[in-house]
């Protein structure tokens, strides 16, 4: 491919962060053709000297998508630009010696004014550089692009299950390995063999679904049954998910692992699977809560702090600790900003925070940085 493609994303918890999106006049294709720091898998396999024009048919595309919802069609270049250069599910694949791309984010609600939360995928095809008939180097070219639009009631628990198994098969469709992380993830057990306990439907590939399960929340997935199973735990073990009824040897279960007790009987395992689904995104919201909990502090009359955004939940947006630097573009490129879900994020950093404060650079969207001037 062009350059390395470093971020592979295939996590449940970034496509379950909605974003906000609002009105942009910005010429897309252009800054996405310039975007050499941008790190989606898309951007990383063409060359500034491939052709951009597929970016303006996916904007007019989607356009005409939103028009057809009910929706603003002034929302297509912002919308396109996050599911382009800053994708929360991004995947890659070799197929027939083309590379094969699928790139996803979810809109929350607030952000589109619809009633529901859009989830936007871009599918690509992207044939690498090669030579013509004479022998002129040719940049890599899209072969085929396309833009869909679908809703979602995030809301409800079956809805974000429905999303979540969604991610699950895209994992199985494109088998890339997982972005690198700096810590190892942490394992957690399945107890039980669904193809003993009465549940239908059970897949031949079952363990790699719960494997695949397992890694899009960053755990590691291990399964317990049989007769080798003693049933001891290891001490890392952070979750159980157990399949009742179970009639295994006695589970000896570290005294700080969670356990999740899973009826199972006479349901199909797809159903099984989106209950543990669930559970996985609640726990998974909550360990976030903890990890990206700050100490509130007041603002001093006068203060100006410029943040990047660093993630989202479903209610608000996480960022950075902030700068005295604005982005390059300068302290006179900022102008008033008034994103839900960015508000909540700054209000739980802030203990004076009020939303006269709230600042974003002129350059939206394809500058992402946010600031505060008290």
């Amino acid at each position: 491919m062009a350059r390395t493609i470093q971020e592979l994303e295939r996590s449940a918890t970034s496509y379950l962060g909605s974003r906000d999106v609002f009105d942009s006049r910005m010429d897309i294709a252009e800054e996405f053709r310039l975007g050499r720091k941008l790190r989606a898998p898309i951007r990383c396999a063409l060359e500034e000297s491939s052709s951009f024009l597929f970016v303006g048919d996916l904007e007019r595309s989607l356009a005409k998508n939103l028009v057809d919802l009910g929706l603003k069609e002034s929302l297509a270049p912002a919308m396109i630009w996050e599911v382009l250069a800053e994708p929360s599910v991004a995947l890659a694949a070799e197929e027939h010696g083309n590379h094969k791309f699928r790139q996803a984010v979810v809109i929350a609600r607030d952000g589109n004014s619809s009633p529901f939360d859009l989830r936007l995928v871009v599918d690509a095809v992207i044939v690498p550089r090669g030579h013509d008939a004479r022998q002129q180097r040719t940049p890599p070219a899209i072969v085929s692009v396309a833009v869909s639009i679908d809703m979602y009631d995030l809301d409800e628990e079956p809805e974000t299950a429905r999303l979540v198994r969604e991610l699950l098969d895209w994992c199985l469709e494109f088998p890339a390995p997982l972005s690198e992380r700096r810590s190892r993830p942490q394992p957690m057990a399945f107890v039980g063999d669904p193809r003993r306990i009465g549940i239908e439907e059970v897949p031949d590939s079952w363990r790699q679904y719960l494997t695949i399960l397992a890694a899009m929340f960053m755990l590691t997935a291990e399964v317990k049954d049989g007769p080798s199973f003693d049933g001891t735990l290891s001490s890392k073990t952070t979750l159980v998910v157990k399949l009742d009824p179970y009639a295994g040897k006695t589970l000896v279960v570290p005294s700080d692992t969670g356990i999740v007790l899973i009826d199972a009987r006479g349901r199909t395992f797809m159903s099984v699977v989106d209950e543990i689904s669930i559970h996985l995104v609640t726990r998974e919201a909550a360990l976030v809560d903890i990890q990206n909990a700050t100490a509130a502090r007041d603002l001093l009359p006068g203060e100006r702090v410029y943040h990047r955004k660093i993630g989202s939940s479903r209610n608000f947006d996480r960022f950075n600790e902030g700068s005295p630097k604005p982005c390059s573009h300068g302290e006179s490129s900022f102008i008033p900003w008034h994103g839900p879900k960015a508000t909540k994020g700054l209000e739980r950093r802030y203990t004076n925070f009020e939303p006269g404060m709230h600042k974003h650079c002129s350059r939206y969207p394809t500058c992402g940085m946010y600031a505060v001037f008290a």
